[in-house]
């Protein structure tokens, strides 16, 4: 309860519009002080780092896994067989080196250039990553690696495949290859692919390995830790979970 003081040598009338005006003062004071904290509010939060946002021209490999590798070399695979079926028909050249597991769904993955031991270690590494040897939990996949040539799209007696699956027409090497990967903005794009490959190509990544932590979970910490959108993380990696 306000307490009130009356000055009973002055008249009543005196006394009220003391007060009167002492309650303007303290109303403007009030009003000022909202105002300045409104401006430290607006200050603060304008000096919060905002993370970063990618925003780049479209390519046409955006729509599938990619990396580049440690020599320069583009390197595309299919996420599904919709897509799958899209690499091989559209962007496989007869001569480029195409690598693919014996996993069901397995990306077909195209060296997009001259295609040298380093790459096709790195596009192999990609191509077990993105298969379905990492969501089972294998440490190791046997990849093989083939012509685009090679790849047919019936069968050796004319029998039709289904969407995203090739027939390999002639021999074939078969590599070993470690499922690590990492995650970094490469080409000012979120992405996903070998360790090393990735080592090469981006400022800052962060290495991800075999584990029990899901997707989600680590979409969040790799995005924290990189700055990026959780979002544009989740998107690129592989299915299964990590270390």
């Amino acid at each position: 309860m306000m307490e009130i003081k009356l000055d009973f040598t002055k008249s009543l009338e005196v006394n009220a519009a003391r007060y009167y005006e002492g309650a303007k003062r303290a109303r403007k004071k009030r009003e000022r002080a909202i105002l300045a904290m409104d401006r430290l509010k607006n200050k603060a939060a304008t000096a919060i780092p905002k993370k970063k946002t990618v925003r780049t021209k479209a390519e046409w490999y955006d729509r599938f896994h990619w990396f580049v590798s440690s020599d320069g070399v583009l390197c595309v695979g299919g996420r599904n067989a919709e897509s799958n079926d899209a690499i091989v028909k559209t962007h496989v050249e007869a001569e480029e080196t195409v690598c693919h597991t014996v996993f069901a769904g397995s990306p077909f993955f195209v060296i997009k250039g001259e295609a040298t031991k380093t790459n096709i270690e790195e596009a192999s590494i990609a191509t077990g990553v993105f298969s379905r040897g990492w969501k089972l939990g294998m440490a190791f996949a046997e990849v093989h690696i083939m012509k685009g040539h090679q790849l047919k799209k019936a069968g050796p007696h004319g029998e039709s495949l289904k969407k995203g699956s090739f027939y390999v027409d002639g021999s074939r090497e078969t590599q070993k290859v470690e499922l690590k990967c990492a995650v970094g903005v490469v080409r000012d794009k979120v992405t996903c692919g070998p360790v090393a490959a990735m080592q090469k190509n981006a400022k800052k990544i962060v290495e991800l390995s075999l584990g029990i932590k899901n997707k989600e979970d680590t979409a969040k910490r790799v995005a924290e830790e990189l700055g990026v959108d959780m979002q544009a993380v989740y998107q690129v990696l592989p299915s299964g979970g990590f270390s």
